[in-house]
């Protein structure tokens, strides 16, 4: 036949194994970056992969259907690609520095302006994600004139209010009088 099923199915079943043991070990050390979660979604692609391949070969080995393997190849190809697609958007708003999705800048805009009597306008705001769990924004304000030691706080309580409100885990404020 086209197709040596003994051996097809053999390596496949020995891939199905490695790629399971892989996606576990994976699996228990986190997956809360997008490195780790990458390497995941691999190991799963691989192992769905194996898994279309073993079908793939009892159904040629009981019907001589040969077609059967170009079908799963195509199959194959496009859950793949859908997983790649999904990781590169993610990927790319981080390399970008870009927003998290679904994050409205204008409601940061608006919070500090309604919550701070001392600032006249918020003249800028953006707001990048370093990585999936740590975003960044920088904040540049127009404020009434004062002490130091008012700005200092006024830094300290904007920044305490980025994290508790909006999840900004760092945050670099200008000020302007």
């Amino acid at each position: 036949s086209a197709i040596e099923v003994t051996e097809t199915l053999s390596v496949a079943i020995i891939g199905l194994v490695v790629n399971l043991l892989t996606a576990f070990v994976l699996s228990l050390a986190g997956l809360e970056d997008l490195n780790t979660k990458s390497a995941f979604m691999h190991m799963l692609a691989d192992t769905f992969s194996s898994v279309a391949i073993i079908v793939g070969a009892i159904i040629i080995n009981y019907t001589s259907w040969f077609f059967i393997d170009a079908l799963l190849g195509i199959v194959i190809a496009i859950v793949v690609a859908k997983w790649s697609i999904s990781l590169l958007k993610r990927s790319s708003v981080i390399l970008l520095g870009a927003a998290p999705e679904g994050f409205e800048i204008e409601k940061v805009r608006q919070d500090l302006y309604n919550k701070f009597d001392t600032i006249l306008t918020v003249d800028d705001v953006k707001v990048m994600e370093i990585t999936e769990d740590e975003t960044h924004a920088f904040v540049k304000l127009k404020v009434y004139p004062a002490e130091v030691y008012e700005y200092k706080y006024l830094k300290r309580e904007i920044r305490k209010r980025l994290e508790k409100k909006f999840a900004i885990h760092s945050v670099s404020i200008e000020l302007d009088w």
